[in-house]
């Protein structure tokens, strides 16, 4: 009996911890996507919003623009550069979209220059690759694959298209142009 009892006692807390995990297991789990700044501007709530968006160019498919937010209440903005598809859907909320800060700007203009200058001039025997990402998501890169050098775009991780390709260094080339003319833009 006093044996039993002994056991008993070893398997009490076991109980009370697998009841505790149980119970933490069916707690819902909350994903925060890290956003950009502009995009925080631009979902407050509980004031009116304005946004103005100046279209800049395209390449491959990809309207880059400058847009500027303005808390019209409280006062107060934010800019930054939209990136989007051209054939984009008609319901903006469908709409995949990169929205970035200007130090974000800034930091994709010296990746692009970067690959420009120090990775495609390189033919590796080995695959490589070499990705800039911001806040949102928003991805571009290029992939020695094939004796080549591509590039690949994704708007926001979660996005289920696939990524847009771009011809390295054509491509990258338009879009650093583009992105220099947005940054001008920009306050």
């Amino acid at each position: 009996m006093l044996q039993a009892r002994n056991d008993m006692n070893k398997l009490v807390p076991v109980i009370v911890l697998l009841a505790g995990l149980h119970a933490y297991a069916q707690l819902p789990v909350s994903i925060e996507t890290p956003q950009s700044k502009i995009a925080q501007f631009a979902q407050r709530t509980g004031t009116l919003i304005n946004r103005q968006v100046t279209d800049i160019g395209v390449v491959r498919g990809l309207k880059v623009q400058v847009i500027v937010v303005s808390d019209m209440i409280a006062g107060g903005k934010a800019s930054g550069v939209k990136i989007e598809p051209v054939a984009a859907e008609t319901n903006p909320a469908n709409r995949p979209t990169a929205l970035l800060d200007p130090d974000e700007v800034d930091a994709l203009i010296k990746s692009i220059e970067f690959l420009k200058s120090d990775i495609f001039n390189t033919y590796p025997d080995v695959y490589v690759d070499a990705f800039y990402t911001a806040n949102d998501g928003f991805s571009i890169g290029a992939y020695f694959s094939e004796k080549q050098w591509r590039g690949s775009v994704r708007l926001n991780k979660y996005e289920s298209a696939p990524p847009v390709y771009f011809r390295a260094p054509d491509d990258f080339n338009v879009l650093l142009d583009l992105l220099r003319q947005a940054r001008t833009k920009i306050k």
